[in-house]
């Protein structure tokens, strides 16, 4: 009977090692090692932490033998299944070696090199935007966009101190905000600094829109308009407030109806810039002489100054 139980066993292991198949959960495995479960599943070795798993089993591999070994770390930032690839545990589904790139791949071997590889030359195109013409990418300076600054009235300083012969700052009946009034005696001027935005692209002149309104509907008043680029140094170190700057005079034809608003608009090319202003100092003046044939004040309402970034 020993004998006989001794056969069966031979026969038993003879058999799972020429097959080289074992099942379990199944009597008829379709590979190496197949595990079949209706309520269950393989359970690999698990680590709290990936410290945990590069201090106790990390030592005990080697890339002959071990490469491939899967664990499962239980960690926030790292939980999923992690692989062993002959030097260190690898995250399941991290990328590694060469991309798999659209278009037949690069043979870069990280992300930003074949990036590099896929884009247009991106030499002397800082700045600007990758754009299609539906068959071929290209670098593309963005386009220009206009942007405003719209003047707060009520506080420009309208001191004598600034501006010689100043305007007269005025609450009217129909307007919410004061009005910057400049009577028919002429000469009376206004002076005012706004920064130079950050996005200015640095070559589009300035464009200025004076709203303004007058009670006459006849005549014209002539302004002298003007302005000048500055250094924010050469502002601060002025002790004698805003200084006068030279410009020229522009015809503001008086309110088609009485009271009405009116806009007009200047472009300031003629101011000379340099690379260091970062102040614009604007002026406007209404003149005396024939020239301004409006008898009324010219009640100025609002200024806003449009630029291109």
């Amino acid at each position: 009977m020993k004998y006989f139980l001794l056969l069966n066993c031979f026969l038993f292991i003879a058999g799972s090692v020429g097959f080289a198949q074992v099942g379990i959960g199944t009597t008829n495995p379709k590979a190496t090692l197949q595990v079949t479960s209706a309520n269950s599943g393989v359970l690999i070795p698990q680590y709290a932490t990936l410290a945990q798993a590069n201090a106790n089993s990390l030592p005990t591999l080697n890339a002959t033998d071990h490469k491939g070994l899967m664990i499962y770390i239980d960690e926030a930032d790292n939980r999923g299944f992690w692989f062993y690839d002959g030097a260190a545990f690898v995250k399941v589904g991290t990328p590694t070696g060469v991309l798999p790139i659209a278009n037949g791949g690069t043979g870069a071997t990280t992300a930003n090199a074949a990036l590099k590889a896929l884009l247009p030359d991106q030499s002397g195109n800082a700045g600007k935007l990758l754009t299609t013409n539906g068959t071929n990418a290209s670098w593309q300076k963005p386009a220009s966009r206009t942007r405003s600054i719209i003047l707060d009235l009520g506080s420009i300083d309208v001191s004598a101190e600034q501006n010689g012969n100043p305007p007269v700052k005025a609450a009217i009946a129909e307007r919410a905000n004061p009005v910057i009034g400049f009577s028919e005696e002429g000469n009376q001027q206004l002076k005012t600094q706004i920064p130079i935005p950050a996005d200015w692209n640095g070559t589009t002149p300035f464009q200025v829109t004076f709203y303004y309104q007058s009670a006459t509907t006849s005549g014209v008043f002539y302004m002298l308009v003007g302005g000048r680029f500055r250094s924010l140094n050469d502002v601060i170190s002025s002790t004698n407030g805003i200084p006068n700057y030279g410009g020229i005079f522009f015809p503001f034809q008086a309110s088609s109806t009485p009271n009405g608003v009116m806009k007009k608009t200047i472009t300031l090319s003629f101011l000379p810039y340099s690379a260091n202003s970062e102040v614009l100092l604007l002026f406007i003046q209404r003149a005396t002489g024939a020239a301004d044939s409006a008898n009324d004040y010219f009640n100025l309402l609002g200024i806003r100054i449009d630029y291109q970034d």
